[in-house]
């Protein structure tokens, strides 16, 4: 944009419409850091990556005890092999096999003796096991909500954060175009003395030619503005200058930093990596990728996980039966364990499918604790943009 007007009302004009447009830019600058230095802010994000390691250490608990330890025994893995071995236990489960897995005659010794010693222990080992394991898994429910209500959470105050720095954007923006034509006036300003002093120039050459060579050291000024044509130069070489004098409204440079989020619907955990800084198009893809992040740890939880919680409770009630029966009628308990076991292998699997899926979401979601922190710590960089360095840039 050219100034062809640049007298005295014009720059006065000019001067107050920059005076005006710093003054926005503060009240924008204020609004942005009070959004983004609120408490309610402060401790979603905190919760926000408490609840991400709380979640992921829960769920991990249900797949292998202790951790991730070389020496971590595989809880649902081991459901489901004591499941299998019950399961097989009761297809052999007639007088004389389960004589010889006794591993003794059945002279002498009651034939429900046989059959409690045989059964008595694995279904006693499989009820207690589901039922532990079903404690936990409420416990991962529990997790997984609370992770999803502070993605909810996290997204209001990004949505707000992200509304303050398009302000703050659209103000820093139209500082720079009011100063942009103070410098564009000030150039074109200066563009009619060069002009003149030719004119100056030539009646002295038409009288002497002498004094008209020597008139040429008093065009000196020329050499700083470039020795280059007057006329084209400093229009376009002055703006750009002026452009690096100006005090740049910009936020302070915060450098990028990689910030790993499932950005698509389709993903899901923490593998794909963005280069984020303060800006309201960063803001908004962090917003994207944590709203993502949410419906993918929401679908493990709807499915897999309650699938698994359910799997748990039936096992646990149909070897709580099983166990009950086994105590009061050994004849009752062997019909009833062979017609529970198709109901049993069926539960078996949908164990083993949860140790399988179960692993598949932790190392999905094995970088989301240090990935949503970096994503946090963006939010928080926007308190570095202050009003302090505003009034002293201009």
């Amino acid at each position: 944009m050219e100034v062809v007007n640049c007298d005295d009302e014009t720059k006065a004009a000019l001067e107050k419409m920059r005076k005006a447009a710093i003054e926005n830019l503060v009240d924008a600058t204020e609004r942005l850091q009070k959004t983004a230095g609120s408490k309610e802010f402060e401790k979603a994000r905190d919760e926000l990556v408490s609840s991400t390691i709380e979640l992921l250490a829960k769920a991990g608990l249900t797949i292998v005890a202790n951790g991730k330890t070389s020496g971590a025994v595989k809880v649902a893995a081991e459901i489901a092999d004591k499941g299998t071995a019950l399961s097989e236990m009761i297809a052999s489960a007639n007088a004389e096999e389960l004589k010889n897995n006794v591993g003794k005659t059945a002279s002498g010794e009651a034939f429900e003796k046989i059959v409690e010693k045989q059964f008595g222990e694995a279904v006693g080992d499989l009820w207690g096991k589901s039922l532990s394991a079903a404690t936990g898994i409420v416990e991962v429910q529990q997790a997984a909500q609370k992770f999803g209500e502070n993605i909810r959470e996290i997204l209001k105050h990004e949505a707000e954060l992200e509304d303050m720095e398009k302000g703050y954007e659209a103000a820093s923006e139209n500082l720079k175009r009011i100063e942009k034509r103070q410098q564009f006036c000030k150039n074109g300003t200066g563009q009619p003395q060069a002009k003149e002093q030719p004119k100056s120039d030539q009646t002295p050459k038409s009288s002497d030619p002498t004094p008209s060579k020597d008139s040429t050291p008093t065009p000196k000024p020329k050499p700083t503005t470039g020795e280059q044509p007057n006329p084209t130069e400093p229009t376009p070489a002055e703006p750009k200058s002026g452009d690096e004098v100006i005090g740049d409204p910009e936020p302070p440079t915060v450098p990028p930093r990689q910030v790993g989020l499932p950005y698509e619907p389709s993903d899901c955990g923490c593998g794909q990596s963005k280069d984020l800084t303060i800006k309201s198009a960063d803001f908004s893809k962090l917003g994207i990728g944590m709203k993502n992040l949410g419906d993918c740890v929401e679908k493990f939880r709807s499915t897999t996980l309650t699938d698994y919680q359910l799997s748990l409770q039936e096992i646990s009630e149909l070897t709580d039966s099983l166990s009950t029966t086994l105590k009061s009628d050994v004849a009752e308990f062997l019909v009833k364990a062979k017609a529970s076991k198709p109901r049993l292998d069926e539960l078996v699997s949908r164990v083993r499918s949860y140790d399988k899926a179960g692993n598949e979401f932790l190392k999905k979601m094995d970088k989301c604790p240090d990935s949503v922190t970096t994503g946090m710590e963006i939010f928080k960089s926007v308190e570095t943009i202050t009003v302090d360095s505003i009034k002293t840039n201009y």
